[in-house]
């Protein structure tokens, strides 16, 4: 395994610079726009990390993550960013956690990271509005007896001027206490007791790894990022009564509990699609894309029903909050509508 770069560190706003890079040299013309959001997700997911060790996700993570439909699609999108010099991408065998973390050709090495905006080199963005008319004004008269200066690099020393206290994209906050290490490659998302959310997902990891102490559970298996986004769709309360559950019951993997099967966090109002409602259900308690889970949706849907689940995606419905699950309705229903119409069959 190649070593993670050691200096990235000390580059300030280096996942913003490495977009703007790659936005500047028009990047996604050459590899494709899902291999460049895969290249802004990693950078940015390097950043929240603090620079200190590879990205570490699992396929079936980032298919879901990045919106794909199949692994076929992540692997040419992976491909062609490796190929081109933009991502470094490496696993162990098989069954491991792929490694991540973005490069830059050594051609590219020596481009400035000029502001972008209409009069600067780029065109793609506006000048940030921290760097207001008057600070430029003040500037160019100030420094009239440079004429070879263009009034690019002045608004750039200005917008520096009021930005000279910032040195980091990332300064480390305070931590959160008790957090384990391999938490940190686990997206816990905003808007709810973080501090919960780690407990409870500390507690269902250490309870597999006593439960199967000869397998090497990896520390951001799917399992982790899975309920962490329950957290945030049912409430951390609810999935901490889940994994309570599945402990005492020594399961392996953490399910909704009985009681909460009757209901499906479903509102069944009369204005609602009840044929949505049903697929919303069955997708909610068989979320996986294994042989069972798959099995059960096929027996519990009507057919043309579960092919349009299939094509707004299977696992977004079944991880989606409830504002995100009105607009997926309607995606769905168009999706049901063309298939009875025979417009879409395939």
């Amino acid at each position: 395994m190649l070593e993670y770069p050691k200096n990235r560190h000390k580059v300030s706003h280096f996942a913003h610079k490495y977009v703007r890079l790659i936005a500047k040299l028009c990047v996604a013309q050459d590899i494709g726009q899902a291999a460049t959001l895969l290249l802004t997700f990693v950078a940015h997911i390097e950043d929240s990390c603090y620079y200190r060790k590879p990205v570490r996700y699992w396929n079936e993570q980032l298919i879901n993550i990045l919106g794909m439909k199949n692994r076929r699609q992540l692997n040419q999108a992976r491909q062609a960013a490796v190929d081109a010099g933009w991502l470094h991408y490496e696993r162990d065998s098989k069954r491991s956690v792929g490694m991540y973390w973005v490069t830059i050709p050594p051609e590219f090495d020596d481009i400035s990271d000029p502001i972008l905006g209409e009069n600067g080199q780029g065109c793609l963005i506006d000048i940030d509005d921290s760097c207001s008319a008057d600070d430029t004004r003040s500037d160019t008269r100030s420094d009239t007896r440079s004429d070879t200066r263009s009034v690019h690099e002045v608004s750039q020393e200005a917008y520096m001027k009021r930005t000279q206290s910032v040195t980091l994209s990332n300064p480390i906050p305070d931590p959160i206490p008790d957090t384990p290490a391999f938490l940190a490659e686990v997206l816990i998302p905003d808007g709810i007791d973080k501090q919960r959310a780690i407990t409870v997902l500390r507690l269902w990891f250490e309870y597999l790894e006593a439960k199967h102490p000869a397998k090497a559970w990896e520390p951001n298996d799917p399992q982790l990022q899975a309920l962490a986004l329950q957290m945030r769709r049912d409430g951390v309360e609810a999935v901490e009564a889940r994994v309570l559950h599945a402990m005492t019951n020594s399961k392996q993997k953490v399910a909704r509990l009985p009681e909460e099967h009757a209901g499906a966090n479903v509102s069944r109002r009369a204005t609602e699609n009840p044929e949505w409602l049903d697929v919303l259900q069955v997708c909610r308690q068989y979320p996986s894309q294994g042989r069972g889970d798959m099995d059960q949706r096929r027996q519990r849907l009507p057919r043309d029903c579960y092919k349009a689940a299939l094509k707004i995606g299977v696992t977004r419905i079944a991880n989606a909050s409830e504002y995100d699950a009105k607009s997926l309705s309607l995606q769905w229903a168009n999706a049901l509508q063309r298939i009875r119409e025979g417009i879409d069959n395939d």
